[in-house]
């Protein structure tokens, strides 16, 4: 099948010409989705051509691949995330009920301009493969239009999936600068090496969301750190965390380019603008706890649930960790299962530097800090060369959240949470309050939103201090990369020398943190080594800027703006 994706309906980068467009299966082309609809994005500003697209499959244009699966870029093999399965041989799709998965329209296709008969599907999860007694694609896609989107499909199970929990889908928009975690079963390999050309193992990885359309989410694979989807992950979902929990954000639809070089551009479909379309298919999924067993028994009534010793997210009813005189306090619990994530509460009586370390038995910790309204403040995975998560950052007084968890919520096992609070003095005026709190700073400017410098720590102990002012208000996402035996610590600072924020190890001994930055404020970035390492290191900085706000439009208004700068978000209102 050849679809010849006309200008009017097309925009590419600006010099691109030509597509090359990956084998397998049907990842579809990135291109296609931008149209002249769709506001000039953080991929830059595109320019109207016409690219023939070649169906992925050649002429038969079929998306079952005789078992040909396929997985994340640049991700990890995962027992997690259950409810993820394998869609008809070659695409991936979840579990949104107990009978229905949720998967891509374009998996669903016959290849000969229809969609498989309703009893054709097969869903298989955990081993099992389950046959489909409906197949029902989203009535707005065209095949033949990729770019208008609604690439979804829903297939209905002959009988229900007993012992996995479904996935419920996100019902509001999501956000630029969030983190998506793909999973699927999709083609492995890494941004370094290529391909392995190996297929069938879920694979999990995480990649920021970089722009956000009516009907789809856009990403770039722009370091070897982040994950992207490829052939074979169609169909599969992007979570982004609320409320302690993976909700279904995206289901995963194409792109363009190499999805394992870096600049490949990947693209899923939105599902919380169809929510009300996918509610009617699956209908009330509510759980059903088991009846009064008299006058008449369930005869298959559902498993009792797993006991928690500790709530899932921030509240009122979180555990609280008392701190002593000291400013220590202590708390501990079980993950029953994967998944589980256990909150407490601290409430931190005045200004102080606070030390959270959280040690797991057998158990690859994950450490998360929320504020009182249930915002993320910072995070860590593995520090001090170990499984273990801690963190240390400046808080002022008041309620925060601690969320015991599992790194990508894989893994059950006991752990143990340790608090310590040290006030902070109050320093007073200082008699010069122009004098910078460090030496020997040097200036790193920031061009199109993005800066880098490499350095050298000699000497264990050693610091190197950098200086950036940021343009516009944003998250500055700070990554600190070490060579040779260099175990990397890297330590965000605001213009008093306050520390803000503060991570040691992520993805091995490179750190990473991101951080909320305010235009024209001047902040600190210290690099050093961990113990007695020393060597040459690189930091990048990143700066997500927030939307702004330009303007509101009447009914049959015009109005021209002209921005000047690099690209930037910019929000219309409509009244």
């Amino acid at each position: 099948m050849l679809i010849n994706l006309k200008s009017r309906r097309h925009r590419r980068k600006a010099g691109r010409t030509t597509v090359q467009m990956e084998a397998l299966e049907s990842r579809r082309l990135l291109t296609a989705v931008l149209s002249q609809s769709a506001t000039s994005s953080v991929l830059g500003d595109d320019d109207a051509g016409v690219v023939d697209a070649q169906s992925i499959n050649g002429a038969n244009d079929t998306t079952q691949l005789d078992g040909a699966i396929a997985r994340i870029v640049n991700g990890e093999a995962t027992d997690a995330f259950p409810a993820v399965g394998i869609v008809n041989g070659g695409c991936s799709g979840t579990l949104i009920s107990p009978t229905h998965v949720l998967t891509a329209a374009h998996c669903v296709e016959d290849g000969r301009g229809g969609f498989i008969a309703d009893d054709e599907g097969t869903f298989t999860i955990n081993g099992q493969t389950f046959r489909t007694v409906k197949v029902t694609a989203h009535p707005q896609y065209n095949p033949y239009d990729f770019g208008a989107g609604f690439d979804l499909a829903i297939m209905e199970l002959q009988s229900p999936i007993a012992g996995v929990e479904p996935r419920e889908i996100l019902r509001q928009s999501p956000v630029v600068g969030e983190m998506l975690t793909l999973v699927g079963f999709g083609e492995s390999g890494t941004s370094q090496n290529g391909s392995n050309n190996d297929f069938g193992n879920k694979h999990v990885g995480q990649t920021p969301l970089e722009q956000v359309t009516q009907n789809h989410l856009f990403w770039t694979l722009d370091n070897h750190n982040e994950a992207n989807t490829a052939p074979g992950d169609s169909g599969g979902p992007a979570f982004v965390e609320v409320d302690g929990k993976f909700v279904i954000a995206g289901v995963t639809s194409g792109g363009a380019g190499n999805a394992h070089a870096l600049g490949g551009e990947s693209f899923d479909t939105r599902v919380d603008n169809v929510a009300s379309w996918i509610d009617s298919i699956v209908g009330d999924t509510t759980p059903n706890p088991d009846p009064d067993p008299t006058p008449d028994p369930d005869p298959t009534p559902d498993p009792d649930p797993v006991d928690d010793d500790h709530v899932n997210a921030p509240g009122t009813d979180a555990t609280a960790i008392f701190l002593d005189e000291s400013g220590n306090g202590a708390g501990s619990g079980s993950l029953e299962e994967a998944g589980d994530r256990d909150v407490f509460s601290v409430t931190i009586a005045a200004d102080s530097n606070v030390a959270i370390q959280l040690d797991g038995a057998d158990l690859d910790t994950y450490l998360r800090i929320y504020d009182e309204g249930g915002n993320l403040v910072a995070e860590n995975d593995d520090s001090n060369g170990s499984l273990n998560s801690a963190l240390q950052l400046d808080l002022a007084a008041g309620t925060y959240y601690i969320s015991a968890g599992s790194y990508v919520d894989s893994e059950a096992g006991d752990y143990s949470v340790n608090v310590q609070a040290t006030a902070i003095e109050d320093p007073g005026d200082p008699s010069d309050p122009t004098t910078p709190p460090f030496d020997d700073v040097r200036h790193i400017d920031l061009n199109n939103d993005r800066g880098r410098v490499t350095g050298q720590i000699q000497n264990s102990g050693d610091d190197a201090i950098y200086s950036f002012t940021p343009d516009a208000d944003g998250r500055m996402i700070l990554t600190l990369r070490g060579r040779g035996s260099l175990d990397t610590m890297l330590t965000v600072y605001d213009a008093d020398g306050n520390e803000v924020a503060f991570n040691d190890d992520w993805r091995g001994t490179n750190s990473r943190v991101r951080v909320n930055v305010q235009a024209g404020e001047t902040y600190y970035v210290g690099a050093n080594g961990f113990g007695d390492s020393t060597g040459r290191f690189r930091l990048n900085l990143r700066l997500r800027p927030s939307p702004i706000f330009v303007s509101n439009f009447t009914a049959n208004e015009v109005s021209d703006f002209a921005f000047a700068g690099p690209p930037d978000w910019y929000l219309f209102g409509l009244r």
